[in-house]
């Protein structure tokens, strides 16, 4: 079992970019995550059997090539343990969502009748 960690830089994060790679991560049964980070990179952790990591590792190129040729992706190898599955963390569109659902429940709450 290998653990590798990939940082992308130079590249356009968003959610469909996200989704490809976790789909290629579910495809090639590579458990890990991607998180966004500042500035136009985002970093990739991956666990998997050496054939998948290389197989995983080849798509994450293909797959941000076509959205931004210059962009480099550079390798460190990782020693803690990986969640099982593959998650999406700390996207902007999340937080939004929680934020929005926190304010409904708070909208609800008033609506509701007191009781003893």
């Amino acid at each position: 079992i290998e653990l590798k960690r990939y940082l992308v830089n130079n590249c356009y994060y968003s959610t469909s970019l996200a989704k490809r790679i976790r789909r290629q991560a579910f495809n090639k049964k590579v458990n890990g995550y991607i998180k966004a980070l500042s500035d136009n990179s985002f970093v990739v952790v991956a666990g998997g059997t050496s054939n998948n990591i290389k197989q995983f590792r080849k798509s994450i190129e293909r797959i941000v090539s076509k959205d931004s040729p210059n962009a480099n992706i550079s390798n460190k190898n990782r020693t803690t343990p990986v969640k099982h599955g593959f998650t999406i963390e700390d996207t902007v569109s999340d937080k939004k969502s929680n934020s929005d659902q926190h304010s409904y429940i708070e909208k609800y709450k008033k609506l509701l009748p007191k009781t003893c």
